[in-house]
Formats: structure tokens, C-alpha cells, sequence
């Protein structure tokens, strides 16, 4: 891993800050420099052969193949056999699932766009593929080149065409990937996937004893690793990855500053305040007034009552918890409940509080004097083998060996 990564820009054109997605064509004769992604993106490559390091896997490029990046992964082309050439589609990875999910959940879809995409994040396609192609042009047609001018005004229903759009072509990939899978050509040790779970987690209180609980090294290991590759302390990168959400918050909803700043991990209003500013050098209301272009997109009122949901998850996942009396509590069905949570953190509501209970297990492990049974009771298991079964699930070993590893690593 090379030294400090530059950390892209949150938005998908230098040109209109608000613009859900971009589209370009793009060059690379040399390597070019590692780049820390904050929004998503996909690359079709239309020439050339190389490879790329994405997250801890090398990948061969060559023409026809298609490459998904989600937000907050580090992308490094290594090696250029011959010139790049590649489409680039820049999209804005929030709103565009949260329009996609209204509709797979509605069918019963429950499972996960960004695992599917995290975990196959490469196809090869066999020779040109006409639906590819047709969504690419049709993107450009109504983009316009980011790199060129881009058109002056837009076609009736602009967003929603686009939108319809990246929803057909990530719901392509992801048919694509389960019919045939990419293999690396090389896996790497790092820890790149500690961005990437700052970026899912940053609405939650992290702290660097959190971390290092649950990626097994120490405090300031973790401190030092973020340090050397972003150029900036943790907290410094936290206020980053949250400022990006923020910004995706004021132009796609109508939330208060209140809700934000807990839905977000913020420590109340003024803080978000304070932060936005220094960071972006204006008020939230003026940033607000110049680019939200979206109004109550996407069932705002659900993501609203789905986010206090989750709220009170994260404040009373010790206690008694079940779906029928939270879900009475909001006024709501268990279907609805599920519903909701599956819409927002692609979870139903055992899945999420399970989840939750497992990670604050994993940080009262590291202190000695705690048993493993009065871990278990502490953040709301009913039982020994009800925990183990959870935490095995959700780390893919038992409360025991991760207290043992996390002794020998650190």
C-alpha cells in the first residue's frame, strides 16, 4: 500500500454539485495514483489490459469487463500492459438504492445490493453484451461527457430517467455476477475494509477502541494505518465520511438539522453545524437553498420514522426487545417493521438488533474480568448458545476464539 491516498471528491461532477450521477471516458497510460472512492462508481473497459487492486484483491483488466466500486474503497490500477481506455459512470450510491429498494421490497427481495456488488465486484463479459451497451449510450445521451460540456438543459423527468437507468444497470451486474463470478488473481493483507465499515457505521458512537475489537490489532495500530494512508487523524476522517452523508441528506431529503445530526452520529445540532461549515464554508440552510433539487424523494416519511427505528435499537439493544412491541410502538405492523429495516439496512429486525448486540459483544470481550456468559447477558442474549450461534453468524468464529486472537494480535 502506498503512502497517503487521496480521498476523491463526494460529489459526481465539478460542475453541479447536486448531480446524481456523471459520465465520462477516461484514459490511463501510466499507473495512475490510488484513489480512497466517497461515492460509488462503475468502469467498463472498452481497451487496453492491466490490473487492479481493489480493497485487498488484484483483479486482470481487459476489455468488455465491468467493475463496481462502492463508496469508501480504495482503488489502485498497478500494472498497464497496454493503455486503459474505460467508460466511467459516477452515481450517487444512496439515492439510487433507496429508489431501487422501494420496489424489491414490495416483491419480497430481501437480499443485500451492496454484498452482492462487495463480493463480486468484477465481470468479464463474454464478447460486447447489448444490454451493457444500451444502458452506457443511453447514459451518455442524457449525461453528456463530464469532461467535454455538458448539455445546457435536460429532457423532461431527467432524474427519474436516470435513476430507472443505474437501477436497470446494477441490477444487470448483479444477474451477471451470479451467473458468472470474476476470481482474483491475487488476495493482499490490509486493512481496507476498515474504511468501509467507518462509512456504514459512522451514524453509530465509534471510537478507535471499537475498531480495534473488532479487526483484532490495537488502538493506535488502526490510528496509525488511517494516518498513512488518508493524511488525516481518525476523528479528522469520521467528520469526512459524514460530511459526504450530510451533504446527501440536504439535497435528497427534507430532514431538520435535530434528525440529522442523530441519524448521522453527530453530538446535536450545533455540532453538525460547526462541522459543515468549516468544512464546506457554508450554512447548511444556503447550501440547502442552492442545490436541493429533490423534494420528499423517495418515501422521505419512512426514512424518517426507519431512522428512529434504528435509534432506539442502538439505545436499548440490552434490553427485552421484540418485533411485535416495537413495531406496535411506531405504529406499525411486523411486516412494516421488517419492511422498513430491510429498505434501510437491508436487515430485518432480528438480523439488526442481533447485529448490534454482537458488535458491543465484541468490545466487552476485550476486558478480561468479563466472562463470556456475562457478555452474553449483558448486551441482551437470553443464553450461551443463543449468543455463540449470533456471534458465529456475524464474525465467523466464536466469542471465545475472538477473545484468544485478539490477545495473541495485539
Amino acid at each position: 500500500m502506498k503512502s497517503v491516498i487521496n480521498i476523491q471528491s463526494a460529489t459526481r461532477s465539478q460542475l453541479d454539485p447536486g448531480k446524481l450521477c456523471s459520465f465520462d471516458i477516461e484514459y490511463a497510460s501510466e499507473n495512475p495514483i490510488p484513489l480512497i472512492h466517497q461515492d460509488a462508481r462503475f468502469w467498463y473497459i472498452t481497451g487496453g489490459s492491466g490490473k487492479l487492486l481493489l480493497q485487498n484483491n488484484v483483479y486482470t483488466l481487459r476489455p468488455n469487463m465491468l467493475v463496481s466500486v462502492m463508496p469508501w474503497q480504495i482503488s489502485d490500477i498497478i500494472e498497464i500492459h497496454q493503455p486503459l481506455q474505460y467508460t466511467l459512470i459516477a452515481y450517487n450510491y444512496d439515492a439510487v438504492t433507496r429508489a431501487a429498494k422501494i420496489f424489491s421490497n414490495q416483491d419480497g427481495q430481501t437480499e443485500s445490493f451492496l454484498r452482492f456488488m462487495e463480493e463480486n465486484p468484477v465481470v468479464s463479459l463474454n464478447g460486447s453484451d447489448e444490454t451493457i451497451e444500451y444502458l452506457i449510450r443511453t447514459l451518455s445521451q442524457e449525461l453528456g461527457k463530464e469532461s467535454t460540456l455538458p448539455p445546457s438543459g435536460h429532457a423532461p423527468f431527467h432524474n427519474v430517467y436516470v435513476v430507472s437507468l443505474l437501477v436497470q444497470l446494477i441490477v444487470y451486474f448483479i444477474r451477471l455476477t451470479k451467473k458468472q463470478k470474476t476470481r482474483p488473481t491475487e488476495t493482499r493483507t490490509d486493512y481496507t475494509e476498515i474504511l468501509r465499515y467507518i462509512y456504514l457505521h459512522c451514524n453509530e458512537k465509534l471510537t478507535l477502541e471499537k475498531l480495534s475489537s473488532l479487526f483484532y490489532c490495537s488502538p493506535s495500530t488502526i490510528s496509525s494505518y488511517l494516518a498513512k494512508t488518508t493524511g488525516l487523524s481518525f476523528f479528522d476522517l469520521l467528520n469526512e465520511i459524514r460530511i459526504g452523508k450530510t451533504i446527501n441528506f440536504i439535497m435528497y431529503t427534507d430532514f431538520t438539522l435535530k434528525e440529522m445530526s442523530e441519524f448521522l452520529g453527530y453530538v446535536d445540532e450545533s455540532h453538525i453545524s460547526k462541522v459543515f461549515t468549516a468544512r464546506i464554508g457554508s450554512k447548511i440552510s444556503e447550501y440547502r437553498k442552492i442545490y436541493q433539487k429533490v423534494q420528499n424523494i423517495c418515501r422521505i416519511e419512512e426514512t424518517r420514522t426507519v431512522y428512529t427505528i434504528i435509534n432506539h435499537i442502538y439505545r436499548n439493544y440490552a434490553e427485552d426487545l421484540n418485533a411485535r412491541e416495537i413495531a406496535h410502538q411506531f405504529g406499525l405492523s411486523v411486516p412494516q417493521l421488517n419492511e422498513l429495516l430491510l429498505y434501510q439496512v437491508e436487515q430485518n429486525f432480528s438480523e439488526f438488533l442481533n447485529q448490534v448486540r454482537v458488535n458491543r459483544a465484541s468490545e466487552l470481550l476485550l476486558i478480561p474480568s468479563k466472562t463470556v456468559l456475562e457478555v452474553a447477558y449483558e448486551v441482551g442474549f437470553k443464553s450461551p448458545k443463543t449468543f455463540t450461534r449470533n456471534f458465529l453468524k456475524t464474525k465467523g468464529i466464536t466469542p471465545q476464539a475472538f477473545r484468544q486472537n485478539y490477545t495473541i494480535n495485539k
